[in-house]
């Protein structure tokens, strides 16, 4: 959960973090404990969310049913920012809401943390909303924030739906405080991109969590990090099973005896290894993990291990001022049809890429180009560059960026965001070389420089 959340953490996504809801009841496994063992768990689920894996994007909900002992699971200011209770029913007052006076009290912003009118029924999208906001206005005024449950209970699928967005006492992005909804300055954009970029890196299954890339030959050899095994782990159980690469392509795995493990989280104790799809089937023991991959015909375990050296001792990232000049828009020059080269990676293994088009640019006078791979119709376009920083400044191989597709024939390539390649920080990834056509001849002092730890 907390590796989600990361991902959401380094995107600038904030989150209300409701965990353990309804808590007061006896429907879910964590309902109806002793409010001190509830408390625990919630402290505990903070703790590690705040202090261990560095989540600062959570805002955190209490949200008991509405009813009977609301607020004795409540875990502490220090541990809660909004609370509420979860309610279903048209009559917003207190004989079928119950449990409000407690909650208010607590001092928190109160809200109805779920919400659905005709009870646990789905409406036929007959419901009056406004008759939430006159209830609130009577019965429950401290409530500063709701939530329809499901898509049926939302009110663009119900009566009044207009009325009650704009009713003065409803809060929408267009009649928010000034500065709150407004672009964020150049800046402090990168700033923040840069934060998510730090954080992706140094999550534990990382590029820097990598300890071995180990080639898969036809036949059946032993994996683990005993001196004896075919295949040597740097860390993990001295004999974790055994790999059998087959003539049709099929990988498959098989356990030691005795080792704790599990393949793809199941109970088994073989299984084939899946590599071709999106989802890669992964062995994992302890802090380590490993799973196939395919490049350019030839297989390799891709070993990580999240207690691994490089994570431990990363030495941070460093990179030149931001400068707005370098948000450039480019012309771009589409290729009909598309065009297919040939990209060699770091070691030597030769892949074809798919190129779109061309993006045109112009630096001090002089015109350039560069381009693009094509990962596929719902990603951004990928470029591998070098410049004449490289190897002095700059990451001697080469360093990437992303580009939005291009809108009406223009693409911006914002610079600010080139970043170096996982070869950077691990000798076990696989980055492609740039293509001859992105070697720009000048000095390009923006993003990443080159990293100062061991690589």
């Amino acid at each position: 959960v907390a590796a989600g959340l990361q991902e959401l953490q380094a995107a600038g996504v904030v989150v209300i973090w409701r965990p353990f809801h309804e808590m007061n009841g006896g429907w879910f496994w964590w309902g109806a404990q002793e409010p001190a063992d509830f408390i625990a768990a919630w402290r505990h689920m903070f703790d590690y969310f705040t202090h261990t894996k560095k989540l600062h994007n959570l805002i955190w909900s209490y949200g008991p049913n509405h009813g009977e002992r609301s607020a004795e699971y409540y875990a502490g200011d220090a541990y809660v920012d909004l609370v509420g209770v979860d309610a279903y029913t048209d009559h917003i007052n207190p004989e079928h809401i119950r449990g409000y006076p407690e909650v208010a009290a607590l001092n928190k912003p109160f809200g109805f943390t779920e919400y659905g009118p005709h009870g646990a029924s789905n409406p036929p999208g007959d419901y009056d909303y406004r008759q939430l906001l006159a209830g609130i206005e009577k019965n429950f005024p401290r409530t500063r924030h709701f939530l329809a449950w499901n898509e049926k209970w939302n009110p663009a699928k119900n009566k009044f739906a207009k009325e009650f967005y704009n009713d003065p006492r409803v809060i929408t992005r267009a009649t928010l405080p000034a500065g709150l909804a407004g672009p964020e300055d150049y800046p402090a954009s990168i700033a923040k991109w840069r934060a998510g970029r730090l954080s992706r890196l140094t999550k534990p299954d990382g590029w820097l969590a990598l300890i071995g890339r180990h080639p898969v030959e036809p036949g059946t050899w032993s994996v683990g990090s005993g001196a004896d095994n075919a295949i040597r782990l740097a860390a993990g159980p001295a004999l974790l099973g055994t790999v059998t690469s087959a003539a049709d392509g099929k990988v498959s795995f098989a356990l030691a005896d005795g080792v704790e493990a599990a393949i793809d989280g199941t109970p088994a104790r073989s299984a084939e290894l899946d590599y071709k799809g999106d989802k890669p089937t992964y062995v994992r023991a302890g802090t380590v993990n490993f799973y196939v991959m395919d490049r350019s015909g030839k297989l390799f375990l891709r070993v990580r291990d999240s207690a691994s050296a490089r994570l431990k001792n990363f030495a941070g990232l460093e990179s030149y001022p931001v400068d707005p000049a370098w948000r450039i828009e480019a012309t771009w020059v589409p290729f009909e049809p598309a065009r297919e080269i040939k990209i060699t990676n770091i070691i030597g293994l030769i892949e074809p890429a798919t190129i779109p088009g061309k993006a045109v640019f112009t630096h001090e006078g002089k015109t350039y180009e560069l381009i693009p791979i094509d990962e596929g119709p719902e990603e951004d376009l990928f470029f591998v560059l070098s410049d004449k920083t490289a190897g002095t400044e700059t990451y001697e191989a080469c360093r990437f960026l992303y580009a939005q597709r291009p809108v009406d024939g223009k693409i911006i390539l914002d610079f600010n965001k080139v970043y170096n390649p996982p070869c950077a920080f691990t000798p076990f990834a696989t980055c492609p070389l740039p293509p001859k056509e992105n070697l720009l001849p000048f000095l390009l002092r923006v993003g990443e420089k080159k990293y100062q730890g061991p690589h």
